[in-house]
C-alpha cells in the first residue's frame, strides 16, 4: 500500500534538484527489501519441513515463524515512519493581480 505513496513523500522531503536521485534510491531500497524478505521467508520455510508422502512440505511452525518475522518487520517499519520528515509548506497568499487589488482601478476610475 505504501509503494504508491512513497515517491510523493520522497519528492516532498527532498529539494527539487535531488528528486531524481531520491526516487532512484527509493526504488533500489524497495527492490533490496523485496528480494531480501522473500529470501528470508524461503529460508525459514525450507528449514522447517516435514515429509508428507513423497514430498517435503513446510510445517505449520515454519509458517507461524514467517508470520512472526513479518509482524516484527511491520512493527519496525511503523517505528521508522516516525523518522520521516513532515513537510510543512508555508501558507501562500492569493495574488489576485493589480486589477483586483485596487477596486477603483478595476472599475476604470482614476
Amino acid at each position: 500500500m505504501a509503494y504508491a505513496a512513497m515517491p510523493a513523500l520522497v519528492m516532498d522531503a527532498v529539494p527539487v534538484t535531488e528528486t531524481a536521485s531520491a526516487n532512484g534510491v527509493n526504488a533500489l531500497m524497495r527492490s533490496i527489501g523485496t528480494s531480501t524478505s522473500s529470501a528470508v521467508m524461503a529460508a525459514i520455510l525450507a528449514n522447517s519441513t516435514m515429509r508428507l508422502g513423497p514430498a517435503e512440505v513446510p510445517t505449520e511452525h515454519g509458517f507461524r515463524l514467517t508470520y512472526l518475522v513479518a509482524m516484527c518487520a511491520a512493527a519496525g517499519a511503523l517505528l521508522l515512519t516516525l523518522a520521516v520528515p513532515r513537510v510543512r509548506r508555508p501558507a501562500t497568499a492569493q495574488n489576485d493581480g493589480p486589477a483586483r487589488a485596487d477596486p477603483q482601478a478595476a472599475a476604470g476610475q482614476p
